[in-house]
């Protein structure tokens, strides 16, 4: 049976909420001629500008090395995952463009007041024949059965220039996921609160228990061109976000079950300038908490948020600013006891900038104000050390990479451990390096090779 997850999310991929302005929905025709006209508008540009080699500008490997250089531990793998995003096949507006009108967006598939029964093909299809345009069914009665007890409809509002979705589910037709589309915007909602009742209701549908599970809140994810290869991504919590779940009779507040809240915020943004080959990213996590529930360690963790923008545009340095943790520790609790507190510039405000330099040897990395990471662990590895604290301080902090080498350019830069005799401390004109304290790796002061 077909019936999975992916497919889901394509049938989500085209719902919307209500426009809500009283008027007559569209006709079928101009429902066509918007979904036509607005992914052959909008799909090219999207292209366009991820195909830039805009990202491809920020010296994150550099900056990778230095994590390395700190605690032996490679950072790199997160990094190249990202950089590797933009080589990922994109989709084919004309193809989904007449999956969309050819089955769903029918004549005779319209059911009066701009809603549209989504066909069981949709759902239940083995793969798309892209010479004659037509989904192959799947043979098995089981899945029809399926997509016509879950009876996904979808809702359409707005006119050719501006149309909106709603993915209505079940014989109560919940609204969990939007979608709103015109020739250079698209934006992405799900109603956690709408989805979680849609689950309960889809469970008494089709017999079976609904999951220990409570969610409310909502999430965006928008894209807007605003002009040739320039687009301005957005991911936000428009509605404060709170989820829970857990096994079958164990309530939903105890410390068995997993639970999950973040504040309404802004979480990332990309503005990325295909043509300037400039990229402005954001990122504005609000404060997060999480209960984590094991039969060996349960966790919890408060995160006072997470900030950060970086600009990147040709001919000038990577700015990086206001990076920070919130307006207070990250702390994780193991088995109700503190075992990791964590702060950045505590005594400074909270924040710090970063600008990134390239040099004929690497890149520089100068710190505003100054850089203070303070971590209290309760370790039970069997790691030699600990680092405790990160310093770059000074007058115009700043680390230049040099081959193996960190060179402090100007100011201090210290590294404190636990024990102590694995750190390190180096002032301006002196270099730090990997050394060996009988088997064990850590940063040492030596002699500047360049």
């Amino acid at each position: 049976m077909n019936v999975t997850l992916s497919r889901i999310a394509f049938v989500a991929a085209v719902a919307a909420s209500l426009a809500a302005c009283g008027d007559s929905p569209p006709e079928p025709t101009e429902v066509r001629t918007g979904v036509s006209q607005s992914l052959a508008a909008i799909v090219p540009e999207l292209e366009s500008a991820a195909q830039s080699d805009t990202v491809g500008r920020i010296q994150l490997s550099e900056a990778s090395r230095i994590l390395d250089m700190v605690d032996g531990t490679p950072a790199g793998g997160a990094i190249s995952s990202l950089q590797a995003l933009a080589a990922e096949p994109s989709m084919n507006a004309d193809q989904l463009t007449n999956v969309l009108n050819k089955y769903l967006f029918t004549d005779a598939n319209h059911a009066g007041d701009g809603v549209y029964p989504v066909p069981a093909i949709l759902l239940c299809n083995t793969g798309y024949n892209p010479d004659t345009g037509e989904l192959t069914p799947d043979p098995d009665p089981a899945c029809g059965d399926m997509a016509a007890k879950v009876a996904f409809k979808i809702k359409v509002r707005g006119d050719a220039t501006n149309l909106d979705f709603t993915l209505l589910i079940g014989p109560k037709s919940r609204e969990p996921f939007s979608l709103s589309l015109s020739k250079t915007s698209v934006e992405f909602g799900v109603d956690l609160g709408e989805t979680n009742l849609a689950i309960k209701d889809l469970a008494a549908t089709l017999g079976t228990d609904a999951p220990n599970f409570s969610a409310e809140g909502r999430v965006t994810l928008g894209v807007n061109v605003t002009g040739p290869q320039h687009l301005v991504v957005t991911g936000s919590i428009t509605k404060a976000v709170k989820l829970a779940m857990a096994a079958p009779g164990v309530a939903l507040d105890s410390a068995e079950a997993f639970r999950f809240s973040s504040a309404a915020a802004e979480v990332f943004s990309f503005d990325l300038d295909g043509a300037a080959q400039r990229l402005i990213a954001g990122l504005g996590l609000g404060e997060t908490t999480a209960h984590v529930p094991s039969s060996v360690d349960s966790i919890d963790l408060v995160l006072g948020g997470l900030t950060g923008k970086v600009d990147v545009r040709p001919g000038a340095p990577v700015q990086l600013t206001g990076l920070g943790l919130g307006n207070r520790s990250l702390t994780i609790d193991t088995n109700g006891q503190r075992t990791l507190t964590l702060d950045v510039n505590a005594n400074a405000g909270r924040k710090f900038d970063v600008t990134i330099t390239e040099t004929t040897a690497g890149a520089s990395f100068a710190v505003s104000p100054s850089l203070d990471l303070q971590m209290s662990v309760v370790d039970t590895s069997t790691a030699p050390y600990e680092v405790t604290r990160v310093q770059l301080d000074g007058t115009t902090p700043t680390l230049t990479t040099e081959g193996d080498q960190l060179k402090v350019s100007s100011g201090h830069f210290a590294v404190t451990t636990n024990p102590a005799e694995y750190g390190v401390d180096a002032t301006a004109g002196q270099c730090v390096q990997s050394g060996l304290t009988g088997t064990v790796s850590h940063l040492v002061v030596a002699p500047c090779a360049l």
